[in-house]
């Protein structure tokens, strides 16, 4: 899988901070962070652990945001 283009990681951001999202989901630089630390841990993570933090709490059940 190829990186991200910068017009892609420029819609990625605009996204993340925008109302579609909540106000605790990451922006870019948190989320690359996140990310890298998950792939490179010593422990092998799996995205229903982790998937949930990116996107911040949802009001309905206060453990994630489904877009």
């Amino acid at each position: 899988m190829a990186p991200l283009s910068d017009a892609e990681l420029d819609e990625l951001e605009t996204f993340l901070v925008s109302d579609a999202t909540s106000d605790e989901t990451m922006v870019l630089e948190v989320l690359d962070g996140y990310l890298t630390a998950i792939v490179v841990g010593p422990v092998t993570v799996m995205p229903s652990q982790w998937l949930a933090r990116v996107w911040g709490p949802k009001e309905e059940d206060g453990t994630r945001r489904n877009l």
